[in-house]
């Protein structure tokens, strides 16, 4: 079974000949390779218009990645690709070694209290400068840095995050 993982999102297209920025969720992938075939969809789940493309050429410049899909050969035709979602199968990402994740391998996890109370699951993980940050929804929203002192036990196979300490607050407005 394929699991689609979201990998980048393009941007606005670059020149006249059918080039268009790709923003990858991580630049230093070595998935980022010319000839070979990809997937693009919109950020819906379950997006039943998935389009395969050759992915022709790569280059980077000041602003990151700029890439060639087969078939697309003007600014128009790249324009229609602005904010559509370059999706990857989980089978291609490197293995992670013990301790390690990814980041959607956590989204879905169920969070508990240290009391052992189910607080909701991990909507989102955010990556900021101190740490990352896992946005848990539930009857409220929280956010919890994943560091040390919050978080006891990331059971990435039983989708089981404990906390060590409750963060302060949530997020207000949802």
């Amino acid at each position: 079974m394929t699991r689609r993982i979201a990998f980048g999102v393009f941007g606005r297209p670059h020149g006249v000949r059918g080039e268009i920025r790709f923003h990858p969720y991580n630049a230093d992938s070595p998935l980022i390779r010319a000839e070979r075939r990809i997937e693009v969809g919109s950020e819906e789940p379950g997006d039943p218009n998935i389009r395969t493309f050759q992915l022709e050429s790569v280059r980077t410049d000041h602003q990151g990645p700029v890439v060639r899909l087969g078939g697309i050969g003007d600014r128009d035709a790249a324009g229609s690709l602005n904010g559509m979602v370059w999706y990857e199968d989980r089978a291609n990402f490197a293995p992670v070694a013990d301790g390690e994740y990814y980041h959607y391998d956590l989204v879905g996890a169920v969070v508990m209290s240290p009391d052992g109370v189910e607080l909701g699951r991990v909507a989102e993980v955010w990556t900021l400068p101190a740490s990352d940050v896992l946005v848990v929804r539930g009857r409220e929203e929280l956010l919890v840095p994943m560091v040390e002192a919050f978080v006891s036990e990331v059971n990435v196979e039983g989708r089981i995050i404990r906390l060590r300490e409750m963060p302060v607050a949530g997020v207000e407005g949802g």
